[in-house]
């Protein structure tokens, strides 16, 4: 009879175990607070360098967003914002641009 395995992830997800950033299942569905954020850091950069990235490639693309469109720069800061905030660990009810109420 031929073993069947279970698959309940990908081959990052259990690399991710192999190595010791993920433990399993809950401790993933507990790191998992927002698509935004990093899950497990696979880079050779702390979490906060990271973040300082994000936020400069989500700052211009926002930006140039609202410039090309409605012109509200206002609008566009206060999400500059809100990333700011989620990537420093002040917020984690924010769930990015896409889910953005104003």
């Amino acid at each position: 009879m031929k073993s069947i395995k279970l698959h309940l992830g990908c081959d990052l997800y259990y690399k991710a175990i192999e190595i010791g950033k993920l433990s399993g299942p809950e401790d993933f569905f507990n790191k998992f607070k927002n698509s935004d954020l990093i899950l497990v850091n696979f880079m050779n950069m702390s979490d906060e360098d990271a973040y300082k990235l994000l936020l400069e490639a989500n700052t211009e693309l926002i930006l140039d967003h609202y410039k090309n469109t409605n012109g509200n720069i206002e609008e566009a800061n206060r999400l500059i914002q809100q990333f700011a905030d989620l990537y420093s660990g002040k917020i984690i009810n924010f769930r990015g641009s896409r889910h953005y109420d104003k």
